[in-house]
């Protein structure tokens, strides 16, 4: 959930903007949002990759 929270705060309101809007609700938790979110949105598109592969 804590991961969840950050990823949220770091989201970009031009490319994520309903996460944008419900990460104003939250309070800052002092880790680096911007990174904790990118490592959170790679980590979830290598999932995928991987899943798509084995697929093919």
């Amino acid at each position: 959930m804590e991961q969840f929270r950050v990823a949220v705060l770091g989201a970009d309101p031009g490319r994520f903007p309903a996460l944008a809007h419900f990460a104003r609700d939250i309070r800052p938790l002092g880790a680096d949002r911007r990174a904790a979110f990118e490592e959170i949105l790679a980590a979830h598109l290598a999932q995928i990759e991987t899943q798509v592969k084995t697929q093919v």
